[in-house]
């Protein structure tokens, strides 16, 4: 099993090296090692995270490595209210994009996938909130349908065009001429 390169450290004179097995030595030597909870047994996790004194306060900050989906349904109680902010860069549906995730989605499965992730980042978002999702303009209306289905027409507040250049899509030119203006919702 291969985990985060651990076999590619590389022991000294005053620290050992990997080994099969682990040694106490080697955690020690290595206490930032990265945990990936998936492989200990629920209880073993938590008597783990109950060694620990007020631990989400000594976090300051959250690594996840899964699709954002998981990634969501992970943090869903725990960040109720609390993200201020979220920017999502959704794939497109063309295959001419050189943006490197998946972008072969097609336009009912891509609606469907960006309407789930969209309802559980709702809850996350106190009311002083913000999104930004980026879209391609073959989608750009059913989007624009899911979010105010999902936040509700009133919250929405602007919308921003840009066009690319014929630099090979590298270099962003920025134009007013499509901004739609919506008075900012005030609860």
């Amino acid at each position: 099993m291969k985990l985060f390169a651990i076999e590619e450290i590389k022991g000294d004179l005053a620290t050992p090296a990997y080994s099969r097995p682990l040694d106490a030595g080697f955690l020690r030597a290595n206490p930032n090692l990265l945990v990936d909870t998936r492989f200990l047994e629920a209880r073993f996790e938590e008597h783990l995270l109950a060694t620990f004194e007020s631990i989400d306060l000594k976090c300051n900050g959250t690594l996840f490595h899964s699709d954002n989906s998981q990634a969501l349904l992970l943090v869903k109680n725990r960040m109720r209210g609390q993200v201020k902010c979220v920017y999502n860069d959704s794939p497109c549906i063309t295959a001419s994009s050189s943006i490197p995730h998946k972008n072969n989605y097609r336009h009912s499965s891509w609606a469907s996938m960006m309407y789930d992730r969209s309802a559980s980042l709702h809850p996350l978002l106190p009311d002083n909130g913000a999104i930004f999702v980026s879209i391609e303009k073959a989608e750009r209306t059913v989007l624009e349908h899911m979010l105010d289905d999902v936040f509700g027409r009133e919250n929405r507040i602007e919308e921003l065009i840009w066009s690319m250049n014929t630099n090979n899509s590298q270099a962003p030119i920025y134009s007013t001429n499509h901004v739609l203006h919506v008075p900012r919702y005030e609860p």
